[in-house]
């Protein structure tokens, strides 16, 4: 696995260092990013995360093929979507952890695999919630290699020879937020009226015609 830690000063992304894991034929990005906070001398200043999701079918297809993780909310396997927008707030020291997942229309059973990687993101966040206190790089490996498996098994079990979904997910330390992807779903970062791309697309190459294939993603 491919470890990129970024760190936030200020309004700067400063690369710090990279480290390379093998991982079968996968590679997840993990990145790291200073929360910049006002500290006082003897106690730190706890933040919080406003937040607001909604996922829509589109115009083309007749089933939704996307999902998303947060704050325990995701979606059942065959849904239309939502027709609405949710929004929330939480303590930073609940340590909330926000994911979206892109199944691949192109393969088999995409909304199964996003299905399958925001339930396994649920049940790995409720075993392992407070390692993201300890060491959120690990909680985000261990849960790509969990979303993983659970794909992988559930193509096995029903003879599909492919199916996949990309990911993009955000666990919320102490002073650190930790940040993963896998694929072309993308995390932006926006901050003095710069908006910017933080994560790393997975494609390869570039295509004019549709989208380029992607060379990792969970399944």
């Amino acid at each position: 696995v491919m470890i990129t830690k970024l760190t936030v000063m200020n309004t700067r992304v400063v690369e710090k260092s990279t480290g390379i894991l093998q991982k079968n034929t996968r590679i997840s990005c993990i990145f790291q990013l200073k929360a910049t906070l006002n500290h006082k001398k003897g106690w730190n200043m706890a933040y919080q995360i406003k937040y607001a999701y909604t996922c829509h079918i589109g115009k083309i297809r007749n089933n939704n093929e996307d999902n998303f993780w947060c704050c325990g909310e995701f979606l059942n396997a065959q849904n239309q979507g939502m027709s609405h927008i949710q929004s929330g707030c939480r303590k930073q020291s609940e340590l909330p952890v926000m994911a979206v997942f892109d199944g691949m229309g192109g393969e088999s059973c995409g909304e199964m695999a996003a299905f399958l990687a925001a339930e396994s993101c649920g049940l790995h966040y409720k075993e392992q919630k407070d390692r993201i206190r300890r060491d959120g790089e690990q909680f985000l490996l261990e849960a790509c290699e969990k979303m993983n498996q659970a794909v992988c098994d559930y193509g096995t079990e029903n003879r599909i020879d492919s199916m996949g979904t990309t990911a993009a997910m955000l666990a919320f330390g102490e002073d650190m937020i930790y940040g993963c992807n896998l694929g072309d779903s993308r995390i932006y970062r926006s901050s003095c009226e710069k908006f910017g791309q933080i994560s790393e697309d997975h494609t390869l190459g570039r295509h004019f015609l549709g989208k380029a294939p992607l060379t990792q993603y969970l399944g």
